[in-house]
This record gives structure tokens, C-alpha cells and sequence, in this order.
């Protein structure tokens, strides 16, 4: 991008752009011109980027949403999520190295806001594949959203304290009687007053799964269905229709939040499905007589051959590894790993 342009976005940014400018800036950002802008940002944020603590990922979008939102323009409805999910894409790409070595990245909070015509925005707060990210939001209530996870919510959101999950994630919900805090997974409802617990809710899965730690929660599997309560210490199953509830460890499945990958007695399905999840790769299960088998462990900070190498020591599997590569499109393909029967 040219010099120029580059200026007039940091004056944008700095509240100097003169309408014409400030016109552009927004124009641009809305219809996914400045993608070759961003893509060349990112790879210099990545040879810059010097600590695994803490990833920023946001730096440019975030402003430029803010100086949006401070106009007022929600009389238009302004479709920025695109380039945010550009951003990440290509940071993705240039992180897999480091993901796949075990490593485990909190990304600084990232979220889409698409400012409706109605003067109430939705945000979108989104865990890339093979990350766990921190997240807070408006009322003070805190958690952390699993790999392959989005959490949606309305602004203002104080007084309508409601979020949608596509995926993993522990709560923390600040208490507030007057108004609940509400989850929505699917057709289900969650609703809580002063909580912690853990909600598992990919769609893909077709199951729910909820573990309280503390305060109670009443969940209802659709609109139409009878409440069911929770206690802490305990965990509930909505899968095939049907609720399950028994006693569990809570800590066993928030492990997560503190990079403990926990099996618990699950079969190979589920392992695969949460090894794609967590080292952002393809599992390739080739004989069917292994989704028999079930594993139990923790493993923290663990290199995906480790896992890997204790699976196959406890069962009839063997693995083999099929380094990530760009295809003939130029498009990144995932790290696959292949089970198979011992021969």
C-alpha cells in the first residue's frame, strides 16, 4: 500500500482525517479493500512478535472500529467481520508452527462488532483454531473460549445480559438478580445468577454438556422444555433427546482454561475430534474397530507427538504424521495425523 493511503488511515485514527479522507478509510474497511494491507501487517507483527505469552492480534482493526463507533454510524450497517477474519487467517497460517510444537497461546481479546441499524451493535469474541482465549465482557463477567469457539452478545448488554456459544467455554458470571445471564447453545437455554461452570456446545458434536463449579444454573433443552436445575459439582448431559446428571471434579473440565488436555475414559471419536481442536490438525481414524477404545490422562503443555506416543503405547494404534503443506491453490493444508491397527 502507498505511503499515502498509509497516512490518511493514521490520521483516521487519530481523529486528523478530513471527511473526504474519513469517508474513504470506512469505505475501504467495509468493503475488504485493505485485505493486501493487512496481510502484509500481519507478517510484520509475526517477525516483531517476540514473547508466547500473549498475542495481539488487533491492533489496527480495533482502532478503526473504535473511531466508528465513536461517529455514530450506526445508521448504516457497517459489514466488518470480513477483515478481521482475513487477519487471523494469515496469522494462523504463520502460528501453526508454534501450535503444533504444544505450544499454548492466550490471545489478547478479539471481537467483530456489526453495527445494526437499529442502534444496537453485536459483537462476536472468537478462539482460532489450536488457541484459548481470555475474554470479559460488559458487565464484568470473565471467562475463557476454547479452540474453534465464537460468543456473541448485543450492546448494549448490561440490562439484556444474553450470549450465544458455538463451542467451549468456562463463565464466570458476575451476579446480578434483576437481570439474568442467559446462554443460548442450539435451541438450548442456560440461565444463571452468580455462576462458575463450564459449557460445551460445539455444533458438531450434537451433545451439551454443562458442569457447574459454583452457584446454580437451570437449564432448558428448548424452548418448550421443563427446567432442569443444577447443583455445583455437578455435570449435565443433553444428548439424543435425552438429560443425564451425575457428580463430577468440576477442576477436570476447566483443565483446559490452564492447558491441561483431560481425557476421561473417552472413546477414540471424541479424542480425535478434541486432538483437532486443540493442535489444530486433521485426525484420519482408518479402521473403524479403534473407535472402540477409550483413554484416560492429563497432559499439560504437551507436544502432540507426546500425546500421541502414550496413545499408541496404551492400545492396539499406531500413527503416522503428515507434515502441513500449501497446495497447488496456495492454500495452507493442516498437519494430518493417520490411526491405524497395530499390525
Amino acid at each position: 500500500m502507498k505511503k499515502k493511503k498509509i497516512n490518511i488511515i493514521e490520521r483516521y485514527i487519530s481523529g486528523e482525517a478530513n471527511e473526504p479522507e474519513t469517508i474513504w478509510v470506512e469505505k475501504q474497511f467495509a468493503s475488504g479493500e485493505l485485505e493486501p494491507f493487512l496481510k502484509k501487517k500481519v507478517k510484520r507483527d509475526w517477525k516483531d512478535f517476540n514473547s508466547t505469552e500473549e498475542i495481539d492480534l488487533s491492533y489496527l482493526f480495533e482502532k478503526v472500529l473504535d473511531k466508528i463507533n465513536e461517529k455514530g454510524t450506526a445508521s448504516r450497517t457497517v459489514k466488518l467481520n470480513r477483515v478481521l477474519d482475513i487477519y487471523l487467517k494469515v496469522a494462523a497460517i504463520l502460528l501453526l508452527p508454534l501450535v503444533i510444537a504444544g505450544s499454548i497461546f492466550f490471545f489478547s481479546q478479539h471481537q467483530k462488532i456489526s453495527i445494526l441499524s437499529n442502534n444496537i451493535s453485536t459483537s462476536t469474541i472468537n478462539a482460532p483454531p489450536g488457541s484459548r482465549i481470555t475474554f470479559e465482557l460488559p458487565d464484568g463477567s470473565h471467562g475463557y473460549l476454547n479452540s474453534g469457539s465464537t460468543l456473541t452478545y448485543s450492546i448494549p448488554f448490561n440490562e439484556n445480559r444474553k450470549v450465544e456459544l458455538k463451542g467451549e467455554a468456562w463463565f464466570s458470571v458476575v451476579k446480578d438478580r434483576k437481570n439474568p445471564f442467559e446462554v443460548k447453545a442450539g435451541n438450548s437455554t442456560i440461565e444463571v445468577l452468580g455462576t462458575s461452570f463450564n459449557l460445551t456446545a460445539y455444533p458438531e458434536d450434537n451433545y451439551i454438556e454443562v458442569v457447574l463449579e459454583e452457584g446454580s444454573v437451570a437449564f432448558k433443552a428448548d424452548p418448550k422444555a421443563r427446567i432442569t436445575h443444577l447443583k455445583p459439582n455437578e455435570r449435565l448431559l443433553f444428548k439424543d433427546k435425552s438429560i443425564t446428571i451425575d457428580k463430577v471434579e468440576p477442576k477436570k473440565y476447566s483443565g483446559w482454561t490452564k492447558g491441561e488436555l483431560v481425557f476421561r475414559g473417552d472413546k477414540m471419536e471424541e479424542i480425535a475430534r478434541r486432538l483437532e481442536r486443540w493442535y489444530n490438525i486433521k485426525v484420519i481414524i482408518t479402521n473403524e474397530k479403534l473407535l472402540d477404545y477409550s483413554f484416560r490422562g492429563t497432559f499439560i503443555d504437551a507436544a502432540l507427538e507426546d500425546v500421541l506416543n502414550l496413545l499408541s503405547m496404551t492400545s492396539p494404534l499406531e500413527y503416522n504424521i503428515k507434515p502441513a503443506y500449501m497446495n497447488s491453490n496456495d492454500n495452507w493444508e493442516k498437519e494430518t495425523v493417520i490411526f491405524s491397527i497395530k499390525k
